[in-house]
């Protein structure tokens, strides 16, 4: 088993069972911190993972160009600090040592904003993915979109690819109701512009929050998803779907409240919700029966000390009909 929190410097816990994993601080991965945000080499969290055959597993990582770690990129006039460029790309390992790297470079980028960086753009892109989840031959994640160049509102774009495509980098977003190559600057022009907010039938009701993490219920023919958001109504929230772009009414799955809109409180926060049953016959846990559970990583910040001292928790969850 392996399980991994990400980070800048990408680290790994592994064990038989999911309850017993540990770190493995022989293996790290990060990215070369590259100036040039045309390379999408900056820094990568990896978010997702998925054996590819062959003794290789790919994962996705939200990779982060943030132009004021690099001198005079944001410094100019009418830049708009932090200059904030992101985007979705593909790591690939050996799955015996899982030392990831980047694809090369003409294959590594799976989607950013259709515009090339502007330090007058304060943040716009890709920021986050879901894990990955199956269905049928085709593969599928949710990645989340935001920002003032940003392509379609803010909010969860459905991928789709499949095995051999997304070893190769290759996926599909949707826009308009057809999969088509989604938005990926400095990759020519013959790629989507935006992509449809999935959920979006829910009118008049406000966007869902970026989603982390999707599991099949098995004995219920859902799909169940789940996010943490702030306000109006803040606190980690799940919702069901059937075809994974339309989805239920959300509803409160945790009273916790994010980090980033607690006005400088010094207490424990839960945050990055994810799904996942030790029991799942799935080997990348994208299914799951009536009990599970739901991970967290916890900031530690009762001391008000705002720093790394965190932990992985995780909670019971047991799905009632009716």
């Amino acid at each position: 088993m392996v399980l991994i929190s990400g980070h800048l410097t990408n680290w790994f816990m592994e064990g038989d069972r999911l309850d017993s994993v540990k770190p493995n601080c022989s293996i790290s991965s990060r990215a070369a911190e590259s100036p040039n945000p045309a390379e999408f080499d900056d820094r990568y969290w990896i978010q997702a993972l998925l054996p590819v055959g062959e003794g290789r597993v790919i994962g996705l990582g939200s990779q982060e160009f943030m132009g004021k770690r690099h001198k005079g990129v944001c410094d100019g006039p009418g830049a708009q600090s932090p200059c904030w460029y992101s985007s979705i790309v593909t790591v690939s390992a050996d799955a015996k040592d899982l030392d990831f790297s980047l694809l090369p470079k003409a294959e590594r980028l799976v989607a950013s904003s259709s515009k090339p960086f502007d330090p007058k753009v304060k943040m716009t892109g890709f920021f986050t993915t879901s894990n990955i989840v199956r269905d049928g031959q085709y593969l599928y994640f949710v990645g989340w979109t935001a920002g003032e160049a940003k392509p379609g509102p803010n909010g969860n774009c459905l991928f789709r690819s499949t095995v051999a495509e997304a070893a190769r980098g290759e996926w599909k977003v949707l826009s308009e109701g057809q999969f088509t190559r989604p938005p990926q600057a400095y990759r020519g022009d013959d790629a989507t512009t935006h992509c449809d907010n999935i959920g979006a039938g829910r009118q008049g009701k406000p966007p869902f929050g970026r989603f982390r993490s999707i599991v099949r219920l098995k004995s219920h023919d859902l799909w169940l998803a789940t996010y943490n958001t702030g306000l109006p109504n803040p606190g980690v929230f799940y919702t069901t779907s059937k075809d994974l772009v339309n989805w239920s009414e959300p509803k409160m799955l945790a009273d916790f409240k994010p980090f980033w809109q607690s006005k400088g409180a010094c207490q424990d926060y839960f945050e990055y919700p994810s799904f996942i049953d030790p029991a799942s016959d799935s080997d990348i846990f994208d299914t799951a029966g009536d009990a599970f559970y739901v991970y967290f990583t916890r900031l530690n910040w009762t001391n008000c000390k705002r720093g790394m001292d965190r932990d992985i928790v995780r909670f019971p969850v047991r799905v009632v009909s009716g």
